[in-house]
């Protein structure tokens, strides 16, 4: 009960600043090893996964028709702000 009450307390802390808190409790709480983790290492875990699923979001986009100079500006600068 201790761990999983830990778990919850630095979860809770690294999602309680976020925008969508459930997706936030949903990835940041299956972070493997989640128990032994502080809520700094839990944000550089959740840092990481965005960066990955940003990484899907624009592959699927430059190799589809939908990339335009506005959708390319756009996302040029949401990969600039997540660097």
């Amino acid at each position: 009960e201790g761990d999983e009450e830990s778990i919850s307390v630095s979860v809770k802390a690294v999602c309680d600043v976020t925008l969508h808190k459930e997706k936030c409790f949903e990835t940041v709480g299956s972070a493997p090893n989640a128990s032994r983790l502080n809520p700094e290492e839990l944000f550089k875990y959740a840092v990481k996964i965005t960066i990955i699923e940003l990484s899907k979001v624009l592959d699927g986009f430059s190799s589809g028709e939908h990339m335009d100079n506005a959708t390319s500006g756009a996302m040029g600068a949401c990969v600039e702000l997540i660097e």
